[in-house]
């Protein structure tokens, strides 16, 4: 049987169950202010179609929601969080302006050239393959579109540590890549966006926040 930090973190990786709903709540308040910094960064135009990948328990969406008119769209691959995204976001659901999915990165249920924005806030950790999922992404997006990744734990955080990124980001950092984890530096993530098709990349980061907000963007040509 799994000790209970055993279950939290193979919850963060895939939320399932009770555990998994709580989880989604958790990450909804941990994530906000992030993903607030993300989507002013960013930019959502106010017509935008916004696919949200690895949508978790739909806050994200519910904040783009009150940015553009726009349809909108979440896949995850967790039945707990595609269920979490809808009861969120019921009126939007209802207007039928937004749907969620099960779906994985490099395998989205949606068609060539059908939204014009794209984000990735807080998965990319876990992607399998990511170069994969960005060219699935780039697949998904008109010419012109949007993609933004968007992570609070980066190697960012490594080049001018606070004294708790200092004790304790390293520690975690190094944990995190040993099971898996794929962690990035704003140069890297870049690099990985070019690979998959796309043109002017951009990074901002905000390294003194919790190990290194990092959000980067580029557009499909």
């Amino acid at each position: 049987m799994k000790q209970p930090l055993g279950v939290l973190e193979a919850n963060f990786l895939k939320p399932v169950g009770l555990p998994g709903k709580v989880v989604g709540h958790l990450m909804s308040v941990q994530h906000r202010s992030l993903t607030g910094w993300a989507l002013d960064t960013i930019g959502i135009p106010p017509a935008a179609s916004v696919l949200d990948v690895g949508c978790g328990s739909g806050m994200a969406l519910g904040m783009v929601s009150r940015r553009t008119s726009g349809r909108l769209m979440g896949v995850d691959y967790s039945d707990v969080m595609v269920a979490q995204t809808l009861r969120r976001n019921r009126a939007a659901v209802q207007a039928t302006r937004l749907r969620a999915a099960n779906g994985t990165a490099d395998r989205l249920p949606c068609d060539d050239n059908s939204f014009d924005v794209a984000l990735a806030i807080e998965t990319v950790y876990f992607w399998p393959d990511l170069a994969a999922g960005l060219r699935e992404v780039h697949r998904v997006l008109r010419p012109g579109g949007r993609i933004g990744v968007v992570v609070e734990m980066s190697k960012e955080s490594m080049l001018s540590p606070t004294l708790v990124q200092r004790t304790v980001g390293r520690r975690f950092i190094e944990r995190s890549e040993a099971s898996g984890m794929t962690i990035l530096s704003a140069d890297a993530l870049c690099g990985y966006l070019n690979d998959a098709g796309f043109d002017d990349s951009r990074w901002a980061t905000r390294p003194e926040r919790s190990l290194g907000w990092l959000c980067a963007w580029a557009t499909k040509p």
